[in-house]
């Protein structure tokens, strides 16, 4: 049995793969090493799980990541 968010399943949102990755991994390690929150969590508001993650696709626009409204912290600020 499967244990979901609130009964919900995830939902794939970007899959990179091949040559693309390469160029990708140290601009998204870079990200991460500058996060501004790497000791704080909240579910609300942020930052969270999903403000990680929307942090770093706004570091790194080739992604063309964009979370869902609906995912919390997505649209956090400081």
């Amino acid at each position: 049995m499967h244990k979901f968010w609130f009964g919900s399943k995830p939902e794939l949102l970007l899959s990179i793969k091949g040559k693309k990755t390469a160029k990708l991994i140290p601009q998204i390690k870079a990200a991460i090493a500058v996060y501004p929150w790497p000791n704080e969590y909240q579910v609300i508001p942020g930052p969270n799980s999903n403000t990680f993650v929307a942090w770093v696709a706004l570091q790194i626009p080739e992604l063309e990541l964009e979370l869902p409204f609906s995912a919390i912290g997505s649209g956090y600020a400081d």
